[in-house]
C-alpha cells in the first residue's frame, strides 16, 4: 500500500475522520505539511520553519521506511524515497547556502 492509498483510507473511507485525524501519526504530518505549504508562499521563507516543517512529516516517513525494511516490502521502500531524497536534497542546499533564509 502507498502513502497516497493510505491518505485515502483515512480521510474518505474510515467512518470517523476526527479520531482519524486527532491520532499523532497523521496530525504531526499534516501540520507539518501545513507549515510547508504556507512557507511555499513566502518571500523569504524562514529556515527554521522549513526545517520544522520538514521534520515533521519525516516522522512517519521514517517509520513508513522502518517498516518497509523489517518486512522487505520494497513497495513501502520505493515510496519513501522521493521525500528522503527532497528532504536531503533542501538540508544540502540550506547547508551549502544556496537556499537563503532567516
Amino acid at each position: 500500500m502507498f502513502v497516497y492509498q493510505m491518505a485515502y483510507q483515512i480521510f474518505f473511507e474510515k467512518g470517523d475522520l476526527q479520531n482519524n485525524l486527532s491520532h499523532p501519526a497523521i496530525l504531526l504530518p499534516l501540520l507539518g505539511l501545513l507549515i510547508l505549504l504556507y512557507q511555499a508562499f513566502q518571500k523569504e521563507p524562514s529556515k527554521r520553519w522549513v526545517i520544522l516543517g520538514m521534520i515533521l512529516p519525516a516522522l512517519l516517513v521514517l517509520l513508513l521506511l522502518f517498516i518497509g525494511i523489517s518486512g522487505q516490502n520494497m513497495r513501502i521502500l520505493a515510496g519513501t524515497l522521493p521525500f528522503l531524497l527532497s528532504a536531503g536534497w533542501v538540508f544540502w542546499l540550506f547547508r551549502r547556502g544556496g537556499l537563503k533564509g532567516e
